[in-house]
């Protein structure tokens, strides 16, 4: 299982600038109520679900978060 934390590195190298992470990680934060530069709890399934739904929602492709 994929945690917040590798998802958040994985969307770093996708977006290639902490600028465009940085903007992405606020609407999820702002949407989800996760951080994902800083979460909780890393591996809290619903939080993850939570966070892999809106970047769906947000255009990103499911294989950047597959397990």
């Amino acid at each position: 299982m994929v945690t917040i934390r590798q998802l958040a590195q994985r969307l770093k190298v996708e977006t290639r600038t902490d600028v465009a992470f940085h903007c992405i990680a606020i609407r999820v934060m702002l949407k989800t109520g996760v951080n994902m530069e800083e979460p909780r709890n890393d591996t809290d399934p619903i939080a993850l679900a939570k966070v892999k739904a809106t970047l769906v929602e947000m255009g990103f492709q499911y294989s950047l978060m597959a397990d």
